[in-house]
């Protein structure tokens, strides 16, 4: 089947202030694509469109997941024109990153020594960027990785056209301004310690700042090999010094808390219990609770109560899933329906209360059986709505083409609180947000990946009308995607709460004119 079978639409401009191109964000098979093509007024100069097309066949041969993916080369009857087709990344540039968060040593190492791996698989390829910049850096919203994006101006030795100098002020080489000049990895070396002078980086990394930014190629480092050892050496002089601190620190609070704890009555104050002084040997990561420990309906509790700041997760005894809930607290994105601010099972916004997981179809909230024939085969109905049944009014469960709404015009930004992870903070196009947090699953009685993975249902059933597997919302720390799963699965459901006809249609045209 071809492309030209499956047209781009809902074009939305995202950059004009290029020298010669436009970049827009288009969707095909229900995903993110940006769209690069010149501008009209170049469209007849033969010169810009080598310019375009020499940056696809340098971009389609690099193969990094530091680096933005060249798709293809595609004419598109909207623009009739040619374009390059690139992967889209959903993140900040690293300028506006930079614009809103101080140095923090973890994170911005991070992100520069992810540049410099970019940059040493470049030099591998014979590529140079010519034109590093901040605001050529992508930083996704989803682990603050980097990705390297416009090589508009990059070059390669065996390319025989567009040599002339080229850059950005402030960031090229001095060497770039010169006709005729080599032009070699050293440029965009030159341009990352003009990047690290951005990052505000403490006086220890002055050194190797200095260097890279030498007017004279010959005096900076002789490759990026040599770079990367004196970063590495740099940090952990750091580390060495930050842990011997903390070091004499710990032993010091370790020796005070020996004295108090070590006596049962006055440890028992400290820490609220009573009786003797209480030693455990380790703390297991996460604690499964058994079906073997309660009766009857109990045993197939769905309700999760993570303890505050520890490792140890236990169930709770089952009780009735809270309702009706009033239609009032439902938060309104700007999308077709407004959402729910937590999951069916709570009655509050709490990363520590994550609701009720229930198999897809299941109106009591504690069927624990793997026979598929116990669910409900095919969508579900309002009689079989769990939600719609114990939240009363117009509340429901979400359909997949909602939830899909949700990912594709939403800004989806990772959160950590009391080290329990991952959380989502999720906005919609009017601004307004709602978290959604990592839940789990129940197998069987058991419970899985509490506060690691998020799995939600929607009220879709799978494409096999026999298959037993129905669609469900799938997050964890890197990915937040629409999966098929079995239906006997216990997951969370976030709900949703149309609008008035009315409303609904001044929400999609509100919506609609944000969006351009």
């Amino acid at each position: 089947m071809s492309n030209q079978e499956h047209p781009f639409t809902n074009f939305e401009l995202l950059q004009s202030n290029g020298l010669y191109c436009h970049v827009y964000r288009a969707q095909r098979y229900n995903q993110w694509w940006v769209l690069k093509t010149l501008k009209p007024e170049y469209k007849g100069k033969q010169s810009w469109r080598n310019a375009l097309f020499k940056e696809y066949q340098i971009g389609k041969e690099l193969d990094s997941q530091s680096i933005v993916k060249y798709v293809g080369w595609e004419y598109v009857p909207k623009f009739d024109d040619y374009c390059i087709v690139e992967e889209y990344i959903q993140g900040i540039t690293l300028k506006e990153y930079l614009a809103t968060h101080h140095f923090m040593m973890g994170i911005s190492h991070k992100i520069i020594k992810e540049i410099l791996e970019a940059l040493i698989y470049c030099t591998g390829q014979q590529v140079v960027h010519r034109d590093l910049k901040p605001s050529n850096i992508m930083v996704t919203n989803n682990g603050k990785n980097i990705k390297l994006i416009d090589f508009g101006l990059s070059d390669r030795d065996d390319f025989a056209i567009l040599k002339m100098p080229a850059g950005s002020r402030n960031y090229m080489a001095p060497e770039q301004g010169v006709k005729g000049a080599k032009v070699d990895f050293r440029a965009d070396m030159y341009a990352l310690g003009k990047i690290m002078i951005d990052f505000k980086a403490p006086r220890r990394f002055s050194y190797i700042i200095e260097r890279c930014t030498q007017e004279d190629p010959d005096k900076r480092y002789p490759s990026y090999e040599a770079l990367r050892k004196d970063l590495l050496d740099t940090l952990h002089r750091y580390r060495l010094r930050v842990r011997t601190i903390l070091s004499l620190v710990l032993f010091a609070i370790f020796g005070v808390m020996a004295f108090v704890l070590g006596y049962g009555a006055l440890g028992g104050m400290v820490l609220g219990f009573e009786g003797e002084k209480q030693v455990f040997a380790s703390i297991p990561d996460v604690y499964y609770g058994d079906a073997d420990m309660y009766e009857g309906d109990e045993r197939f509790s769905s309700f999760f109560m993570p303890q505050h700041n520890s490792n140890i997760y236990y169930l709770r005894q089952y009780t009735d899933i809270p309702g009706p809930i009033d239609e009032a607290k439902a938060v309104d994105l700007g999308l077709s329906v407004k959402w729910a601010p937590f999951n069916l099972g709570c009655e509050r916004e709490s990363l520590h209360m994550l609701g009720a997981l229930v198999g897809y179809g299941d109106t009591t909230g504690h069927v624990a059986s793997n026979d598929t024939n116990r669910y409900p085969k095919g969508n579900i109905t309002p009689d079989k709505d769990i939600v719609r049944l114990h939240w009363g009014g117009k509340w429901r469960m979400p359909t997949s083409d909602e939830v899909l709404e949700l990912l594709n015009k939403c800004q989806w930004r990772v959160v950590i609180e009391n080290g329990h992870q991952p959380a989502f903070v999720v906005t919609g196009p009017n601004g307004n947000s709602i978290v959604i947090a990592g839940t789990g699953l129940r197998y069987l009685g058991k419970h899985y990946e509490a506060l690691r993975c998020g799995y939600f249902w929607t009220s879709t059933y799978g494409v096999d009308a026999a298959g037993g597997k129905a669609v469900c919302l799938s997050i964890d720390r890197d990915n937040f995607k629409l999966v098929e799963a079995d239906v006997y699965y216990g997951m969370a459901i976030r709900p949703v709460l149309p609008y008035e006809k009315k409303r609904a249609k001044r929400s999609e045209r509100l919506s609609t004119e944000r969006l351009h």
